[in-house]
């Protein structure tokens, strides 16, 4: 082959991985050095772009990879983007970091942090703490502490000029006699820190999702061990609407499409589903296969409407498989079409990131291939 065919040969090769390339909805642009990233969430203070990580835990040298060992005691890490980045820039001292979230009430800013363990080794210590922290206009810093057993996650929202937090709690392992409470709770402001307002009864409780139908107010809460459950504002207090009895629950995403309401439930033990609002409560609308659910991010590109599906594991949970493919799904003909597929490594999260560069997608991952809590997160340019 002369130089001459070779460099038209390559030349083509470079085209078609560019056209390859360009075809696809996702694309990697920056991968985040994190050790077992439960929950990336994105926020804004003072004009600039921020997403903390929760990490659940660290590898210790010379003990065996396991999901459920390891050093609890690691950090939330917050980046800044900047110059087309993420770079770090505040590391928040932690234990078990299952999710966070941010909030403002005024002009105060909050980060809450969910913790399901506390230790440097098993058997960790599940009666632990959840904190709250500030933002002083430079860091954040401790505001208030929650002591429950095995957080998961919280969810901020408010309802007129009432502001809440609800906290998700519980887990029963299968060789633990002591008795706990797993029961989900939601707090008030009271007008300088949050009090116990209402309580939910949950065995292994994992999300939340608010939103609102025709002014109603509903708040969902998903569960391992029992139903899923859907509450509804009444007379100054939620109270079930609806359940979704099939085990497994990881998460509800609500969304809208063309006036009409959805709400994706994320299943690690069945297939996840679509719900329609029909009037009066969710029907099954449409079924996607494959276990491993973990969550879900509904956004629009352009004139197009997408939902990503992150998988966590499947198997058994002494010897889980890490590695699937988390499919991105685009809205046409009133359903759900696999588009593009992502490889994730006990994915468990993932978020919509939108900056002055373009809109990106943030997944967090958990578990390498061999059980190890250090790999990489990634963060994907969404090509519209």
């Amino acid at each position: 082959m002369t130089m001459k065919r070779l460099l038209f040969f390559l030349f083509l090769l470079w085209m078609a991985s560019a056209s390859a390339q360009s075809a696809q909805v996702l694309v990697p642009c920056q991968y985040l050095k994190t050790s077992g990233a439960r929950d990336i969430t994105p926020f804004e203070l003072n004009g600039a772009h921020f997403i903390a990580v929760s990490q659940l835990a660290a590898d210790v040298e010379g003990l065996p990879a396991n999901m459920n060992g390891g050093n609890a005691d690691v950090p939330v890490i917050i980046y800044q983007w900047r110059e087309g980045k993420f770079v770090e820039y505040q590391r928040i001292p932690g234990h078990g970091n299952e999710g966070a979230e941010f909030f403002t009430i005024g002009k105060r800013a909050f980060l809450a942090v969910a913790s399901i363990e506390s230790g440097p080794a098993p058997p960790f210590n599940l009666h632990s703490y959840s904190m709250i922290y500030e933002w002083d206009g430079k860091r954040f810093f401790p505001f208030q502490q929650f002591y429950a057993y095995a957080s998961k996650s919280w969810k901020f929202f408010s309802i007129g000029k009432r502001h809440f937090l609800a906290l998700a709690n519980g887990v029963v392992p299968p060789a633990s006699k002591a008795q706990a409470d797993t029961s989900s709770t939601l707090f008030e402001w009271n007008g300088s820190r949050f009090e116990k307002f209402q309580s939910f009864p949950t065995k292994w409780a994992y999300g939340w999702s608010y939103f609102t139908i025709d002014g109603v107010h509903y708040l969902g809460l998903t569960d391992h061990l029992q139903s899923s459950s859907l509450y509804r504002w009444e007379k100054g207090k939620f109270v079930l609407f609806q359940a979704f009895t099939q085990p497994g629950g990881r998460s509800f995403r609500y969304f809208a499409i063309d006036g009409r309401h959805y709400l994706a439930f994320a299943n690690i033990s069945h297939a996840s589903e679509i719900f329609l609002w029909n009037g009066k409560r969710f029907e099954s609308y449409q079924t996607l296969n494959g276990a491993g659910g973990r969550n879900f991010t509904f956004f629009e590109s352009g004139e197009n409407k997408y939902l990503f599906q992150t998988r966590f594991i499947t198997g058994q949970r002494a010897n889980p498989e890490t590695v699937l493919l988390s499919p991105l799904y685009l809205w046409k003909n009133h359903r759900f079409k696999t588009i593009q597929t992502i490889t994730t490594y006990g994915g468990v999260n993932s978020a919509i990131i939108k900056t002055d560069d373009g809109m990106f997608l943030a997944v967090a991952n958990s578990l390498a291939a061999d059980q190890k809590f250090r790999v990489d997160s990634v963060i994907y340019k969404i090509n519209s």
